[in-house]
């Protein structure tokens, strides 16, 4: 709700700058004739994109390192549970959360490894410092998966805090 509020606010400040800036003083252009017509179709166009990032990050929720040890302790016996870890064999090998599985974000057949998955389990899903998984997340929602949970911050956070990695 506060992304879509914040986009709001944004888009009716481009409206009012395209406005006062950009917009035609001698009347021919009916929306940017009024400041009050920029602002609003501003405003809409700002709704409009975020109402668009929303949808596609409905089912995401973003954790940080101690959320997500509560929420995999309390998952433990969850057998629709599988975290997987979307760095490379190397970047995996290195350390890695217990129980995860690798699949390489950057991999030829990332998306058809994602596609072979079950979409109804829940996934909680991290890289290295969350941005590949940030990546990931609208592959995710296209692929039609129903829960994700996400590591925000990746193992850096996750590690920076003290919890517990496994090395092969």
């Amino acid at each position: 709700m506060i992304h879509m509020v914040i986009t709001a606010i944004i888009g009716g400040i481009l409206g009012y700058a395209y406005y006062h800036f950009i917009g035609c003083s001698s009347g021919g252009c009916p929306i940017t004739s009024s400041p009050y017509l920029s602002v609003f179709f501003g405003v809409l166009l700002g709704l409009a994109i975020g109402s668009n990032h929303s949808a596609i990050y409905a089912d995401v929720q973003n954790i940080d390192a101690k959320k997500a040890t509560e929420f995999i302790q309390e998952n433990a016996k969850n057998t629709n549970l599988v975290i997987l870890d979307l760095r490379t064999p190397e970047e995996y090998a290195e350390g890695h959360i217990q129980n995860s599985k690798n699949i390489n974000f950057y991999a030829a057949d990332f998306e058809q490894q994602l596609q072979s998955l079950n979409k109804t389990h829940t996934y909680f899903i991290y890289c290295r410092t969350g941005r590949r998984s940030s990546n990931a997340l609208s592959l995710f929602k296209k692929l039609g998966f129903e829960n994700i949970v996400h590591l925000k911050k990746g193992i850096v956070d996750w590690q920076s805090a003290g919890y517990p990695v496994i090395k092969n």
